[in-house]
This record gives C-alpha cells, structure tokens and sequence, in this order.
C-alpha cells in the first residue's frame, strides 16, 4: 500500500479515545460488508464512524447495506454488541482491537482486505514485534514435525515471534517450538474469540497466553470453525509476518493458500526441502521452484533479515511515539 493510500486511510478512520466501538462491530457483524465499502461509508461521514447515522437510506440502499437506517442495523445487532462488551471486560487479556486503534498492527494494515476489528486474548502488544509465520501439513510425518518444532524453538532464539494458526500438525509443533524455548507466539485462530479449535489445543493456547504470547482473530464471538474461515485466517497469518516459512504441505493445501497471500502481500516466502517420495514435499518443491528461499536452517533465514535488530529497535521506537502520540488508555481496548 503507497503513502498516499496510509494517508487516506488515516484520514478516512480517524480515531478519538472517547470514541464507541458500536459502530465498528455493527459494521464487522454485517454480513458481505467488506473492507473497501466500508471505505465508502467512512468518507461519507467524513471520517467518524458516530456520525453514521446521518448517512441516507439512499446511500445505505447504494452500498446494499441490509438495514435501511443506521438505526435499526443497531438495534438488531445490539445484542451483539453488548455480548461483545461483556467479553471485553471479563478479563484485561480481552482486547477489541478496531482497524483505527493505535495498537492495530501496521503490517496487518498494509494487506489489500484488513479485518475490521480484531478480538485478541492475551498480550496484543506483540503483535507489533517482528515475527515468522510457520505453517505446514496437519498429518505431518515425524521428521517434518521435528523439523517444525526445531525451527521455531531456534527462531525465537534468534528474537522472532513465531506465528501459526493453532491447528493440529505444523502448527502445533511451531506454537510448541516457541514455548520451549520461553519464546512468544502468537495463534490466529478460525473461530471466535471464545472457542478453541480444535478443543484438544485448548491447554496449548492457555500455555501461549499464559506465556505472554497472544491468540487473535478476526471471527465474531461465538463462531464455529467453517470451511471458509481458514483461508481467511491465513491471509492474517502471513499479513502479521515479515516471512512465512512451509514445511511439509501437499500441492493442494492451506499452507500453499497462505504462501500465496504472503506473496501478494510482498513478504518473504521459505520453504523446508524433503524426500521426493513425501506428498507432502512436493508443496515445499514446488514453492522453492517458483523462487521461494530453500531452509535448512534458522541462518537461512536470518541471512534474509540483516536488519532484525533494526526492526526489533524500529519497532520498539515506532512503539514509543504511539504511546507519546496516544498518551491516554483507549476506551475501546
């Protein structure tokens, strides 16, 4: 995204700390209601979501917005709304986290369809820290799982945060490989915030957060895991990372869906080689193929990143002028 598209943007979602949420869940909670028409709504409000309500039917009937007013889109979501209020402040791990709120993670904004808001458990700070996707199959072999875990355990030696989706498999050995090590790690889930799947990681996403790691998703409360979440979940999965590394995934698999969305998003894509008779290597084979780095070890992909401790100091410096630029506690997380 060009500066002047972050510029705009900024412009479009202007944020205030006495500013109510409401509009923002009614907005994610309304079904076929995208990113970029809600674009649309912002400009026709100049920017404020609260003036919302002044937008005309005839606007609203042109975007195809469900409701006919502001009004009664409202009051039929307002029990979502305050659901949603509630979960918030049953615990300080709960945090609501909408597209214009300082704490939302700039690379996560710099993707063509950024979630509207995000509902995040845990410490939503390290969002913003440097960080490794690693994904991989669900029926990994031994080898592959070993490899998975190693790698991460190593990555967050090295001062990544490591990031997967909390499925079983690769995803379980990445998230297990950080917290072996005393590493953070952050899950991307494909439910709501207030379900695990699948339930046998329920204590393995307790030991990410109670670890300082983070789960976070961008699915309403009370979701079930549905088929078309998952690739939704790994566009946020390489859209949070700097580089997203496969090892062991079939041709036809979420983690090449994932690769692909890292590759649209400009970050790095690596790739673990493996035996030509594994299925699942031949998804790795085929990305190192198409130009993806080949990985054997944590070098491999540190020599892609000189610049990791310049990124952990940006970072840490990008965090500070937030804080002095945003010197109150938001309302809204």
């Amino acid at each position: 995204m060009d500066e002047y598209s972050h510029t705009e943007e900024r412009n479009l979602f202007k944020y205030a700390p006495e500013q109510s949420i409401d509009y923002w869940l009614l907005l994610h909670n309304t079904h076929g209601l995208g990113f970029q028409k809600v674009k649309q709504l912002s400009r026709l409000c100049d920017g404020r979501l609260e003036n919302l309500p002044d937008v005309s039917s005839t606007a609203l009937k042109q975007l195809n917005f469900p409701e006919p007013s502001i009004a009664s889109a409202l009051k039929s979501n307002t029990a979502y709304i305050e659901r949603v209020k509630s979960w918030r402040a049953d615990s300080q791990l709960h945090r609501v986290l909408t597209f214009n709120h300082p704490d939302y993670p700039a690379r996560l904004r710099e993707i063509s369809s950024p979630p509207l808001v995000l509902f995040c458990v845990g410490e939503h700070q390290i969002l913003h820290l440097p960080q490794i996707a690693i994904v991989g199959a669900r029926k990994q072999s031994p080898g592959g799982a070993k490899i998975g875990r190693t790698l991460s355990s190593e990555l967050v030696q090295s001062g990544w945060v490591v990031t997967s989706g909390l499925a079983m498999g690769m995803d379980t050995e990445a998230h297990r490989g950080a917290l072996d090590n005393s590493g953070k790690t952050i899950a991307v889930m494909a439910t709501g915030a207030d379900s695990v799947y699948p339930q046998r990681n329920r204590q393995l996403a307790q030991e990410i957060v109670a670890s300082g790691g983070c789960l976070i998703t961008e699915f309403a409360l009370g979701s079930a895991p549905k088929k078309d979440h998952f690739p939704r979940r790994n566009r946020i999965i390489s859209g949070l990372s700097n580089g997203v590394l496969v090892v062991e995934a079939a041709i036809k698999s979420g983690s090449l869906i994932t690769a692909r969305y890292a590759i649209e998003q400009n970050r790095e894509v690596f790739a673990v080689p493996g035996s030509v008779y594994n299925l699942n290597s031949r998804g790795c084979h085929y990305l190192i193929k198409q130009g993806a780095k080949l990985v054997e070890q944590v070098s491999d992909i540190n020599e892609e990143f000189l610049n990791l401790q310049q990124i952990v100091q940006l970072t840490e410096t990008k965090s500070q002028k937030k804080s002095a630029n945003y010197p109150w506690q938001p309302t809204d997380c």
